[in-house]
């Protein structure tokens, strides 16, 4: 069974207090999501996961960047474990193929972290993915063949994969 979730970072602004993120996510509730995907650091993403719990809201996962991920690690996996979260997800902006493939290198590196911990780890897309390479394929395509298949999963935007000049469907068929 799929249920309907938020990504909080679309709401972030009403996110600076205490008050104002249980507010946010009463709010969320209330509207008729089931679940939501956290962002940010490990201290946030407790912060938000205590609030979604109490209002009955499942986790669906954490958004973060691989450097937050890599540097409070250990932190991050203590949240997953102690909200029962299952999916830790980066995203990235790089555009070059030198940047892209360095980044691929350190994704299987960290994602290895992560599955030894029970976890899902997964890749988030913007639209910056779908610009050509100095060796003609996008950044993308450097992902998709790069990444660990074992160890990374995709997490489709789909309206970036749309942005990005891309067949929604075909992105999906390729990465699942």
């Amino acid at each position: 069974m799929r249920n309907i979730g938020a990504q909080l970072y679309t709401v972030r602004n009403t996110l600076t207090t205490n008050e104002e993120i249980q507010r946010t996510l009463q709010a969320i509730k209330e509207i008729g999501y089931d679940s939501v995907q956290l962002f940010g650091s490990a201290e946030f993403a407790e912060k938000c996961a205590a609030a979604a719990t109490e209002e009955g809201l499942l986790i669906s996962g954490i958004l973060s960047d691989l450097d937050k991920c890599e540097e409070e690690a250990e932190r991050y996996f203590e949240v997953c474990e102690k909200f029962g979260i299952k999916d830790l997800g980066i995203s990235a902006f790089y555009t070059t193929l030198s940047d892209a493939l360095r980044f691929i290198q350190r994704a299987n590196f960290f994602a290895e972290k992560v599955k030894a911990k029970g976890l899902m780890f997964s890749y988030h897309n913007h639209a910056a993915e779908f610009i050509k390479t100095s060796d003609g394929k996008t950044v993308m395509e450097h992902y998709i063949e790069g990444f660990d298949k074992e160890l990374i999963d995709f997490m489709p935007d789909t309206f970036w994969v749309h942005s990005g000049g891309f067949d929604v469907r075909r992105f999906i068929e390729i990465t699942d």
